[in-house]
C-alpha cells in the first residue's frame, strides 16, 4: 500500500513539473514530449509512474496521449483547472491575468444567478450570488488562489443543488 502511495505522489510531482514546463512554453503546441523511457530515466522511476503522470496531463487537457507518444495539446482546449496552475507560475501572479480570471468568474456567476432567478429558483440564485461575491471581491482580501478555490467550491455547491433538484 505504501509503495502505491509513493508511486502516486511521485507521478503527481512529475506531472506537476511537466505541466509547468508546458505552461511556461518549454514545449510548444503539437510538440512531442520526451518518451516514457527518457522521462523514466530523467526522474529515476519506473515507466508506470511516467504513464500515470502523462495521464494526469491528459486529464488536465495539456497533453494528448497517442500511439507513438504524448504531444502537447493547445492550451485553449485545456480544462478550466489549468487556470489555477497558470496563476501559480508566477509569484505574485500576473495582475492582468488575475483581473481577467475574476472578470470571467464574476460573469459566469452573474449569468447563472440570473438564469435561476428567471426560472423561479430564487434560493439557488442567492447562493450563486453569494458565491460570486466571495469568489470575486473588488479589492484586497484573500489571495487569488483562495478566491478561485472559493469560486470552485461555490460552483460545486450549485451543481450539487442542481442534482438534488433534478431528483
Amino acid at each position: 500500500m505504501n509503495e502505491v502511495r509513493t508511486r502516486s505522489s511521485r507521478s503527481a510531482a512529475i506531472a506537476a513539473e511537466l505541466r509547468d514546463e508546458i505552461l511556461r512554453g518549454q514545449y510548444r503546441c503539437g510538440e512531442r514530449l520526451p518518451s516514457e523511457r527518457d522521462l523514466a530515466e530523467r526522474y529515476g522511476v519506473h515507466r508506470g509512474a511516467i504513464r500515470e503522470a502523462l495521464k494526469r496531463l491528459e486529464q488536465l487537457g495539456v497533453a494528448r496521449i497517442q500511439p507513438g507518444g504524448a504531444r502537447v495539446a493547445p492550451i485553449e482546449e485545456a480544462s478550466l483547472d489549468v487556470v489555477e496552475h497558470l496563476l501559480d507560475l508566477e509569484d505574485p501572479p500576473d495582475p492582468q491575468m488575475v483581473d481577467q480570471v475574476l472578470e470571467v468568474l464574476s460573469g459566469l456567476f452573474s449569468l447563472a444567478a440570473r438564469g435561476c432567478a428567471e426560472r423561479g429558483a430564487m434560493a439557488v440564485a442567492v447562493v450563486i450570488y453569494l458565491g460570486a461575491r466571495s469568489a470575486c471581491p473588488r479589492r484586497g482580501g484573500a489571495s487569488v488562489g483562495q478566491n478561485i478555490r472559493r469560486g470552485s467550491r461555490s460552483m460545486q455547491k450549485i451543481l450539487e443543488m442542481r442534482a438534488l433538484a433534478a431528483q
